[in-house]
């Protein structure tokens, strides 16, 4: 019997052949088998095999060559084994405005899976957005020719770490950031990252000797062979052989990439003379810094973009996964079959209207703006012609053009995607049913309901909404003061590997049970951190968060915690002793409560003495002997404590709660009608997704996060 090639047949026989192929193959293999059809089957398919780079050799980003695979583009250039190539960003350009042509009519006809159709969309909108270029890592931009001056950190060679310690220890004190910078030479950033400025006024442009007149400006070559700037190669040597590429043009435009996988470090700049090159590159060099001080990072109208719609895409994504499971129920096959299902249907509407939308170009143009890394290059303008005492006069922050309450950060590559025109068909927000979850809510609260709402409807509701809309002042001082009459006290830490929505008591003590079950925090930076993933960053070899990673600022509810830093006391020992009472021991308590012995009647060694003149920890410790740590919360939760204080080294201390309800972030809305909720999300101004909090947060630097939750629509 001849076989089948299914790679030949027309779309509609290849999905009736995919519903027959899922009987025996796994999701991913089918979807393999869907890009395969498609790539052989598409004009852009084609044109991606034609314009593919010779086998051992790959092409540079945005210069007209490729190299030997294994061999920097800057090395090949320089050994003359570069050759001619049509550049990665045009090959992307052709290939992808092909795709995008071409996506509407292979999704309308169910032929690319759906998982492929967010990445689709974003590649198509960074095209429209930049005619071409969307690279991991790039940042794109257009380009602010007024923009110079470069802020240094503490990883610069030539930081004066002792006047940065001056610059921490006077901000304890109390003294102004004015102040704090005529008297140290450093400032923080809106992120509240110490920073102190490198002078760009003797930078130059060194055009290349060898070229005709016309055409001076066009280099590729080390930075350091571009551009005079001894300030910043003192400051950071590396950066002299950072790959440049320079070229006449009447608009001044540049770019800069991060090393990422194979990809190198690059800078491309182009502007219509020296002076204003000079400008561009020094723009880009500021990201080059930020990159390597973990600053925020610079944005782009694609970046923008691509943040509004992977916040899109979550609800985008729970329509899909309805549908799915709508159509099992059904016994249905293949994408959105016809049926008479009114909720089917009603799936189908949502999907197909999400899927057809995008976000203005202005909402684009706005995040863009508020963007720190954007920001802080922006604030050159007016900085540039400052003398050396007007800028220890004037902090940045004074000078900057977006209040600091107002901006938000990009940190590493982020989540690089792009702008679109309107008909590549991205996704949308759930802001109508978030919203619609907060109007609930609140209704709910205003009838006296509030404790019918639960975790997972306050998860789903739009905190900016709730925020609002909540019939409490939202002021920090406000907040702080509710928090402080509920019992709550705040100095804590807790490092994780991803966000937390919320507290789960299930899984307390997976990674942490020394004291005992719960859930554990601390006052030290230095500890809080040991629980963060960290990844080794390929430029500067040093250990970094991984992506997700967070140091998240908290409150405790405190007030029927044991001690353990304190003597046990008769209190606290007659609570343990009643807690066995009525059970298979006998207490006997002497004196008030002096002693407590606690003798098992049917096993010897099942007993234990509890001396309330001895320390809290020794007491503990007697317990996690006798009845084993995993026991010990049972104990002490039954004996009516909500939780355990331990003195750690350099005098910190280990927090340690039973009840979820007990934890908040520092950012919560401290609403005494959900108190019962143990959705971290629950009491809060905004989320503590992507919160990226520092260890070690300074007040002013929580407040400057605070802001920015309270505008999540900004997140970047």
């Amino acid at each position: 019997m001849a076989t089948i090639d299914i790679f030949n047949l027309s779309p509609r026989d290849f999905n009736l052949q995919m519903q027959e192929e899922a009987m025996y193959r796994t999701p991913a293999e089918l979807d393999d088998l869907r890009r395969e059809y498609r790539n052989r089957n598409s004009m852009a398919g084609k044109l991606m095999g034609l314009l593919a780079p010779e086998e051992g050799k790959r092409r540079s980003t945005f210069l007209p060559v490729d190299a030997p695979q294994g061999m920097s583009i800057f090395d090949a250039l320089r050994s003359g084994q570069a050759t001619p190539a049509v550049p990665q960003g045009l090959v992307d350009l052709i290939t992808g405005g092909t795709r995008g042509v071409e996506s509407a009519r292979e999704y309308a006809q169910g032929v690319p899976p759906r998982a492929d159709a967010l990445n689709d969309a974003l590649t198509m909108a960074g095209l429209a957005m930049t005619g071409g270029g969307v690279f991991a890592g790039r940042e794109a931009l257009e380009y602010d020719p007024t923009v110079t001056r470069i802020f240094a950190g503490p990883k610069a060679k030539t930081a004066n770490v002792e006047k940065l310690d001056q610059a921490i220890s006077l901000q304890r004190q109390g003294v102004s950031e004015k102040e704090i910078l005529q008297t140290t030479g450093w400032s923080q950033g809106a992120d509240g990252q110490w920073q102190f400025e490198i002078p760009d006024d003797k930078a130059e442009f060194i055009a290349d000797p060898n070229r005709l007149p016309d055409y001076k400006l066009n280099r590729a070559a080390g930075l350091g062979d571009v551009i005079r700037h001894d300030e910043l190669f003192k400051a950071y040597p590396e950066l002299r052989g950072v790959l440049t590429s320079t070229e006449a043009r009447k608009q001044p435009q540049g770019s800069y990439s991060r090393p990422q996988g194979r990809d190198e470090e690059q800078i491309g700049a182009m502007a219509p003379d020296p002076e204003t090159l000079t400008d561009v590159l020094l723009h880009e060099i500021d990201h080059a810094v930020a990159f390597r001080e973990g600053f925020p990072s610079g944005s782009s109208g694609s970046r923008a973009m691509g943040d509004i719609l992977s916040e899109q895409n979550a609800y985008l994504k729970f329509l899909s996964e309805s549908m799915d499971k709508r159509k099992d129920e059904l016994g249905l096959f293949g994408y959105m079959p016809k049926t008479n299902d009114p909720l089917l249907n009603d799936l189908y509407d949502k999907y197909n209207a999400r899927v057809g939308r995008s976000p203005s170009d202005s909402d684009v143009n706005e995040r863009y703006m508020r963007s720190a890394g954007e920001v802080s290059a922006r604030n050159v303008e007016t900085r540039r012609n400052m003398t050396a005492q007007e800028r220890l006069d004037t902090p940045p922050e004074a000078t900057e053009d977006i209040p600091r309450s107002e901006q938000y950060f990009n940190y590493g590559s982020g989540s690089n995607y792009a702008n679109a025109s309107k008909s590549t068909g991205l996704l949308t927000t759930a802001a109508s049913e978030a919203q619609d979850m907060a109007k609930r809510i609140l209704e709910l609260r205003a009838q006296g309901r509030a404790s019918e709402v639960t975790d997972e409807m306050m998860a789903q509701a739009d905190p900016q909404y709730m925020f609002a809309n909540t019939p409490l002042p939202m002021d920090e001082a406000s907040r702080m003061a509710r928090a402080e009459a509920a019992g709550f006290e705040g100095g804590l830490l807790h490092g994780t590997g991803a966000d937390i929505v919320g507290v789960n008591k299930d899984k307390l003590g997976q990674k942490q049970d020394l004291l005992g079950t719960g859930f554990y925090s601390t006052t030290s930076p230095k500890r809080s951190e040991r629980y963060v993933p960290k990844e080794t960053e390929p430029l500067t070899q040093e250990r970094v968060f991984s992506e997700g990673g967070n140091v998240i600022p908290l409150l405790a509810k405190n007030t029927a915690q044991f001690d353990l830093t304190k003597p046990t006391g008769i209190p606290n020992a007659v609570k343990i002793g009643k807690a066995f009472e009525g059970s298979d021991f006998d207490v006997e308590y002497r004196g008030e409560g002096d002693q407590v012995f606690i003798k098992s009647k049917t096993d010897p060694q099942m007993s234990v003495y509890i001396d309330s003149y001895q320390d809290g920890i020794a007491t503990l410790q007697k317990l996690k002997d006798v009845f084993g740590r995993n026991n010990v919360t049972n104990i002490l939760e039954k004996a009516g404590f909500s939780g355990l204080k331990a003195e750690e080294g350099f005098g910190n201390i280990t927090n340690l709660n039973y009840n979820p309800q007990d934890v908040r972030s520092r950012f919560a809305r401290f609403d005494p009608e959900f108190a019962h909720l143990s959705n971290l999300s629950a009491a809060n101004v905004s989320p503590l997704g992507g919160l990226l909090a520092q260890s070690g947060v300074s007040d002013k630097q929580a407040e400057r996060i605070e802001e920015y939750l309270r505008r999540r629509g900004l997140l970047d």
